[in-house]
């Protein structure tokens, strides 16, 4: 029940922030590791919860997303489908 508001990680308290930075550290740690085997070109930049990510190809892209919701679900966390963009370079 969030009484009309979204579900995201709560902003604004240091110790939230903290925490918050620890698990998606760890996420992205998880990520990179899975990514490793692959023959993909990337960049990944995160800023709190804000994840951008940068690829050649729409299939790399696919790859990756498919990967990171993949690893936010065994955490029980999600992307907004509402606030994902993605972006060819």
């Amino acid at each position: 029940m969030n009484y009309g508001e979204t579900v995201a990680i709560p902003q604004g308290n240091v110790v939230s922030d903290f925490i918050a930075e620890l698990l998606l550290r760890y996420i992205d740690t998880l990520l990179v590791q899975e990514l490793e085997g692959e023959d993909i070109d990337y960049k990944i930049l995160r800023y709190r919860d804000d994840y951008r990510i940068f690829t050649q190809n729409k299939e790399d892209e696919k790859k990756i997303k498919k990967k990171l919701v993949s690893i936010l679900c065994r955490h029980k966390l999600s992307i907004s489908k509402i606030r994902l963009r993605i972006l060819m370079i």
